[in-house]
């Protein structure tokens, strides 16, 4: 069991460790328009864009298209860039391109017929989150009623 005068001394490093936590922010009243020394300003750095062109460094204004910048500035073009697919149009519009050729809305009917005897057709749909190729079976048959 610790003595008092260990006890006295614990409390005091404890509430001398208190007061050291809860310093007050400098006052920044109008009349006081000095700001803290320890703070700094908001501010975010602006780093220079720069490339190496045949050796030299060239200052940029801007990042050219299909290049990247690096952490210290420098604008780097990758040997191999990402190419973007095209995006593949799917669901009832993808549906309405086949619908209005005829040699296309002809393999499709053969197609839906297919699935139709193996009753796959509520369970297989037209690209990806089209719709299901038992409703195309009837979209096909509206469009040749007409």
């Amino acid at each position: 069991m610790p003595t008092k005068d260990k006890e006295a001394k614990r409390l005091a490093d404890r509430n001398r460790i208190k007061a050291k936590r809860n310093v007050a922010p400098a006052d920044l009243s109008p009349q006081n328009d000095v700001a803290p020394i320890n703070v700094a300003p908001n501010v975010a750095p602006v780093i220079p864009l720069f490339q190496y062109i045949d050796g030299k460094k060239v200052m940029l204004d801007k990042v050219p298209a299909g290049c990247k910048v690096l952490s210290d500035g420098q604008v780097w073009k990758p040997k191999n860039p990402i190419k973007e697919k095209p995006v593949q149009e799917s669901g009832y519009i993808g549906v309405a391109k086949f619908l209005g050729d005829d040699e296309r809305r002809g393999r499709l009917r053969s197609i839906c017929q297919a699935l139709s005897v193996k009753k796959l057709g509520p369970h297989l749909s037209f690209g990806h989150g089209g719709p299901t190729m038992d409703i195309v079976s009837e979209m096909i048959d509206i469009v040749e009623a007409k």
